[in-house]
C-alpha cells in the first residue's frame, strides 16, 4: 500500500530542502523518535521472550 507524500511531512521537507525542519521531526523528543523507540523495545522484548 502506498500512501500519499500529503501524508509524509518528513518527506516533503526533505524533498523541498527544508533540512533542519526535517531534522527537528527526526531528534530525541519528537513523536518519530518516541514510535521509533518504542518499536526497538518491542522487537527486543519479543525476541527475549521467544528465546532468540
Amino acid at each position: 500500500m502506498r500512501h500519499s507524500i500529503k501524508r509524509r511531512p518528513r518527506c516533503r521537507a526533505i524533498n523541498a530542502k527544508r533540512f533542519d525542519e526535517a531534522n527537528a521531526m527526526l531528534n530525541n523528543g519528537s513523536s518519530y523518535s518516541n514510535c521509533s523507540s518504542a518499536v526497538g523495545v518491542a522487537i527486543l522484548e519479543l525476541r527475549k521472550d521467544a528465546g532468540i
